[in-house]
């Protein structure tokens, strides 16, 4: 069953099912089931032109639910509809294949690394919610680093996707 609640009043909720924009490239943050050869040797992840449907989960212990708003500075868990038993994931110590910065994967593992917090771009517009087509920051949890893509290719027309120190419009992302 497709939860896309989301489309009836434009916040996003645990349980939905989201696709996620890269706001400079217009490329959709995906995994397709390839590993890396090398660092983590885990799913990959990039932005490309076609977009991955990921699942909006709450973080164990966090008291939230299938069907509840997700706020500004929420944390939450992104699941590849395809590949459910992985989640979005970052390891402090592990590089990019191809920029050196911090590497993102799917794993599927259960620790914190794979915890993000959804942070509104610009505070003076809209609610407390996490809405579709609002520009924000996918933040990694554990490092404070932002989810980032950039023009740097992984793969045939297919992007890096890293988390990097800066917030910049390389780190923002829509949910559509």
């Amino acid at each position: 069953m497709t939860r896309e609640h989301h489309k009836k009043d434009g916040i996003v909720k645990y349980g939905d099912h989201i696709k996620l924009q890269h706001v400079r490239t217009s490329k959709y943050l995906g995994t397709n089931g390839n590993n890396y050869q090398f660092g983590s040797k885990q799913q990959c992840v990039f932005t490309s032109q076609s977009p991955t449907t990921w699942v909006v989960v709450a973080p164990e212990g966090s008291g939230e639910e299938d069907g509840y708003e997700v706020g500004w500075d929420d944390k939450v868990l992104l699941k590849p509809v395809d590949f459910p038993n992985l989640r979005l994931h970052s390891t402090p110590d592990t590089l990019s294949p191809v920029s050196g910065q911090r590497e993102v994967s799917c794993f599927d593992g259960s620790d914190h690394n794979s915890s993000w917090k959804v942070v509104q771009f610009d505070e003076d517009s809209g609610d407390d919610f996490w809405r579709v087509d609002q520009k924000f920051y996918l933040i990694h949890a554990k490092s404070h680093k932002a989810l980032h893509s950039h023009d740097i290719r992984y793969a045939n027309d297919d992007n890096e996707v890293t988390v990097h120190g800066e917030r910049d419009q390389e780190n923002l992302f829509v949910v559509v």
